[in-house]
């Protein structure tokens, strides 16, 4: 009887602890940028005339935002009935912001026109994670703004 209980508690913990298949793709979209003439690229050199500007670095920090109201914890609060509760505070959810990967993207090059750019060179995206919770600390976004002729 003893060997059914250990068997039975082995599998029913063995199982708990499988992973599932799961499949996720991220992409940031250029094309927006690229139908307005402003060209973005990976590479750090391109066959083509430019002037170099500057290079750009921006950090988007996760956090709250006081001028910032996220609508999908607005629509979830007004789909569900829960007791709050045992809930944390509702407006500080509804303030947390997490920028996306689009919003960054148009931050950032809004930034390298102001500077005169119609270009980016070796643009990359740096996911900054806490080492004990793994928890996104923030975005760096870097590049070489150009000119290009």
């Amino acid at each position: 009887m003893k060997k059914v209980l250990v068997i039975a508690v082995a599998f029913l913990m063995s199982s708990c602890a499988t992973q599932k298949y799961s499949e996720v793709r991220f992409m940031t979209d250029f094309r927006p940028y690229t139908t307005s003439r402003f060209m973005i690229s990976p590479l750090s050199t391109i066959a083509t005339e430019y002037q170099p500007i500057a290079t750009i670095s921006i950090e988007f920090t996760p956090g709250l935002d006081a001028t910032y109201l996220n609508e999908e914890v607005v629509k979830k609060e007004k789909n569900t009935y829960d007791d709050d509760l045992y809930q944390s505070n509702p407006y500080l959810k509804k303030q947390w912001h997490d920028p996306t990967s689009k919003e960054m993207l148009g931050k950032f090059v809004e930034y390298a026109k102001s500077l005169g750019a119609n270009g980016l060179l070796d643009y990359h995206v740096e996911v900054i994670r806490n080492l004990k919770t793994n928890a996104v600390q923030c975005y760096r976004l870097t590049a070489f703004a150009v000119y290009i002729d």
